[in-house]
């Protein structure tokens, strides 16, 4: 935990910082490595992206799959994006990416 809490990468993802280290098995390396990758206004671009890409509407895919709930379909999306960046920066296996329902192969 100190590794991580007292490294350079954690200054303004403090948060974020102590949510990785309590909720996920990563090693301290990799959640340093995963901070570094992370805005520090982060919260602030999230919400400049929400303003363009606007909520989520019943003809969406995701949001047919979840009942037309454009909350749990927002969810779903959240997860399928942080799984597939997983994937990418090599976090876990394509079979772990697969068993979350996310195609490897996109």
């Amino acid at each position: 935990m100190r590794d991580v809490l007292m490294s350079p990468e954690a200054k303004g993802r403090t948060n974020l910082a102590v949510k990785l280290l309590v909720n996920s098995p990563l090693s301290a390396s990799a959640i340093v490595d995963m901070l570094a990758d992370t805005p520090r206004d982060g919260a602030r671009a999230f919400f400049q992206v929400m303003q363009v890409e606007g909520s989520i509407g019943i003809s969406s895919p995701i949001g047919a799959a979840t009942n037309d709930d454009p909350k749990a379909a927002r969810i779903e999306e959240c997860k399928r994006a942080g799984t597939q960046h997983a994937l990418a920066r090599g976090y876990i296996s394509a079979e772990q990416a697969k068993a979350r329902s996310v195609n490897v192969g996109a």
